[in-house]
């Protein structure tokens, strides 16, 4: 799952440090915004107890 350009992607967006102190990095309409890449790497698998996640999380 994690090798899967899409999930990389996904984690990418996560690891963003700008979005961790901006408001509207967490919530917003795009697939760019946290609340709605968690729900997808969930959707494809990704779950606690896999590190680049675990790391981000």
């Amino acid at each position: 799952m994690l090798q899967y350009e899409e999930t990389k992607n996904r984690i990418k967006q996560l690891q963003s440090q700008d979005k961790l102190y901006d408001f509207n990095g967490v919530h917003g309409s795009t697939n760019h915004h946290l609340e709605n890449s968690l729900p997808m790497l969930l959707d494809f698998g990704v779950k606690s107890g896999m590190s680049p996640f675990d790391r981000i999380m």
